[in-house]
């Protein structure tokens, strides 16, 4: 089914390839539309009604958080290796940081960086991490400051008009290089939400690709998509790593008290079992990777 302009005012073409777009599935709370070129989607919410912030979500407990600083220091890890001759280029900032894992990480191994986020004030005691009042924003201490490397890991999937951001750092900063982390629709959980949604599972397709979390992706991207966006903003495409580790959050994400998944007692060992294989083999099939790109021109 074609997307009729009159129902939606952010899209008309999608923003990856240009191409028309398609609605995949549409409720009385998303309608999900579908690149018809690279098949990445894009999220639309009929209504965001929530107050609260993100750090706040009644599904990220203490569990998850322990879980997802392990993965996300070890694929600190990864990248910085992956990308050491890039990050010794200038300063860098770690856009939208959250507490600070990443920049921990580069701090130590001596890199001149910063990290910038929306946080509570009282949370926000590192001097080293600069705080943005506007949501997505872009302060005049990041368009003057110099910086050379971008850095945003897991965070232009949640991010509104990916394209218009992208273009912003493009025209208002010095940024040379983009180093871009985003979860892969290609990847063994958007192959398995996917499959999800065609047996009419949509909501344990939405837990998986957190649709409708309080922080919620409204972008998912396949390899294409995303390399067809960025370079449409004036970045070239330069390299690829696939980041192993992330399978095993399969388990995080479907553990929720609304799902009697989590009351069986065999359904866990399965989960994390099958998010072991996933690891396993996600340097090859990934469900996330991070994107080297450079400003062209």
């Amino acid at each position: 089914m074609e997307i009729n302009n009159k129902r939606i005012g952010t899209y008309q073409m999608s923003p990856c390839c240009n191409n028309k777009l398609n609605i995949k599935r549409e409720d009385s709370a998303v309608i999900c539309f579908e690149c018809s070129k690279c098949h990445s989607m894009w999220v639309e919410y009929k209504s965001n009604n929530s107050s609260m912030k993100p750090w706040e979500s009644p599904n990220i407990d203490q569990m998850f958080i322990a879980s997802l600083k392990v993965r996300r220091k070890n694929q600190a890890d990864r990248i910085i290796t992956k990308y050491e001759n890039v990050l010794t280029q200038g300063s860098i900032l770690d856009y939208s940081c959250g507490t600070g894992v990443f920049l921990e990480k580069l701090l130590a191994q001596g890199f001149d960086a910063y990290g910038c986020d929306i946080q509570s004030p009282e949370e926000n005691n590192n001097d080293r991490i600069l705080l943005i009042r506007e949501s997505w924003g872009l302060p005049d201490i990041i368009k003057n400051g110099g910086f050379k490397t971008l850095i945003m890991l897991d965070v232009l999937e949640h991010i509104p008009n990916p394209e218009v951001f992208i273009q912003r750092i493009f025209k208002e900063t010095t940024i040379d290089n983009l180093l871009i982390k985003v979860p892969l629709l290609t990847g063994p959980i958007g192959f398995i939400a996917r499959l999800f949604s065609q047996f009419g599972q949509s909501t344990l397709m939405d837990k998986l690709l957190l649709v409708g979390d309080v922080s919620p992706h409204v972008s998912f991207f396949t390899s294409e998509g995303l390399i067809n966006l960025i370079e449409r903003c004036q970045f070239k495409f330069e390299s690829r790593l696939n980041l192993p580790e992330v399978g095993s959050e399969i388990v995080d994400r479907i553990r929720s008290d609304n799902m009697s998944l989590k009351n069986s007692v065999l359904v866990r060992p399965t989960l994390a079992l099958g998010g072991q294989f996933l690891a396993g083999i996600s340097p090859i099939w990934a469900d996330t990777a991070c994107f080297h790109f450079t400003r062209n021109g």
